[in-house]
């Protein structure tokens, strides 16, 4: 029994260039096609299967091209439902859902090729993201251990410059004499050594220390003020110092 399928486009030469609309009938030996456009209303064509050559069409190569000789030209049948697409297979010849098939199994191919190429994508950023994420750190004490401590000095010295603009700095007194002979003292037990330790001493009730890269050491007096003892000075000092020798304050540059 015949199928009445709609959305189809009949081409030649006699028709319009957007084509003319017909409804097409898939029969056992072929097709009817009934043509609805203005001044071919009812009017029908036959075609035999044995006329037909038939080609895959459309973006995905999921819609069916039907061609076949006529009078007046060649004329071709462009088919996008998928239920006259799936009559049509069935009742045609092998021969003629060969071109089909092969279209499909590019398709499944290329999608395939698709699915493996997006899978890679998406695993190489992934992996990059989670190497930046997990690997930062160690990218950056590869970057800070290929950097000259000369350079390192430089940098330090420069933000030490700008860090001094409106700071008040303390040159001379008690303190800032014992501080000097605990750095030294300290300094001398490092082995191999490369840094030249410079030890500043701002005045500000602020409690804190920090080193910069290359050697620098601020001590505020509102720290030494705080201190209970020279040994927590001392101890303030030596970890100050062990963060320019693990390069501490050019790894945060880095980052």
């Amino acid at each position: 029994m015949a199928t009445m399928i709609s959305n189809a486009l009949c081409f030649g030469h006699e028709f319009p260039a957007s084509g003319a609309p017909c409804v097409v009938q898939v029969e056992g030996d072929g097709l009817t096609i009934i043509f609805e456009s203005e001044g071919a209303e009812g009017a029908r064509e036959v075609i035999l299967f044995s006329a037909l050559t038939v080609s895959a069409g459309g973006l995905d190569h999921d819609h069916l091209v039907v061609k076949w000789a006529h009078a007046q030209g060649e004329r071709t049948l462009y088919l996008k439902n998928h239920d006259v697409i799936r009559a049509f297979r069935q009742a045609a010849p092998d021969h003629l859902n060969a071109p089909f098939e092969q279209a499909a199994e590019r398709v499944r191919q290329a999608r395939q090729r698709h699915r493996v190429m997006w899978a890679a994508v998406v695993g190489s950023i992934l992996a990059l993201v989670l190497g930046l994420w997990f690997g930062a750190d160690l990218l950056v004490e590869v970057a800070v251990s290929r950097i000259p401590v000369e350079w390192e000095q430089k940098l330090g010295d420069s933000a030490y410059r700008d860090f001094l603009v409106h700071q008040e700095v303390m040159k001379e007194g008690p303190g800032v004499t014992a501080l000097g002979e605990m750095t030294q003292r300290l300094t001398e037990q490092i082995p191999n050594n490369p840094y030249k330790f410079e030890v500043t001493v701002v005045k500000s009730d602020v409690v804190n220390a920090f080193a910069l890269p290359g050697g620098h050491v601020v001590v505020f007096t509102g720290l030494m003020k705080k201190a209970d003892s020279g040994e927590e000075v001392a101890g303030m000092m030596s970890h100050e110092l062990n963060h320019v020798l693990q390069r501490h304050g050019l790894e945060r540059m880095v980052k």
